[in-house]
């Protein structure tokens, strides 16, 4: 798990080469101890880290199948994190508004259900960031702000500086 956080938390700050080499080694070791029981959380991840390497193809694909497989076994921490993936690399292939704020809903709907609050965070400030691409700012901000107010009424004041600058920063 160590190695798939770390990948993660590569993949944030832009390090993506070294995120996707660290997430193929964290995989292999997982497979010689069959596999954990977050192993579908960290697969959903990989296709968020393909997204920001700019793999948007991969991670669309990868998105897709974690999804899929999240949907039919209830696997509600994996499934949000992939429609949102879903709907983000939809918006970097040009889809249609509609088909991109399909998969956002359906993100926040799952995390809403089960009380998953960073990933309702993570969601509102993907769809902020894509509104923000598409030049709808007031849309942009209305997300941006669900997502801060959420961070404020926790008292997380890292994530909250972090996301200060998503959202301050066009």
């Amino acid at each position: 798990m160590a190695l798939d956080t770390l990948a993660y938390a590569q993949s944030q700050v832009g390090l993506h080469e070294s995120a996707l080499s660290g997430r193929a080694e964290a995989a292999a070791l997982r497979q010689t101890l069959r596999g954990s029981i977050v192993e579908d959380w960290f697969d959903a991840m990989e296709s968020e880290i393909l997204l920001n390497a700019g793999r948007i193809e991969d991670a669309l694909a990868k998105a897709r199948q974690i999804a899929g497989a999240a949907q039919a076994s209830g696997m509600l921490f994996s499934y949000p994190v992939a429609e949102r993936v879903c709907g983000c690399a939809l918006a970097r292939c040009g889809a249609e508004p509609a088909a991109v704020e399909a998969h956002l809903r359906a993100s926040l709907a799952l995390c809403e259900q089960t009380g998953y609050v960073s990933e309702i965070i993570q969601t509102q400030l993907w769809w902020g960031r894509i509104c923000r691409e598409r030049g709808d700012e007031a849309a942009a901000q209305q997300h941006f702000d669900e997502a801060l107010k959420l961070l404020e009424t926790r008292g997380a004041t890292k994530g909250l500086e972090w996301a200060r600058r998503i959202a301050w920063n066009p």
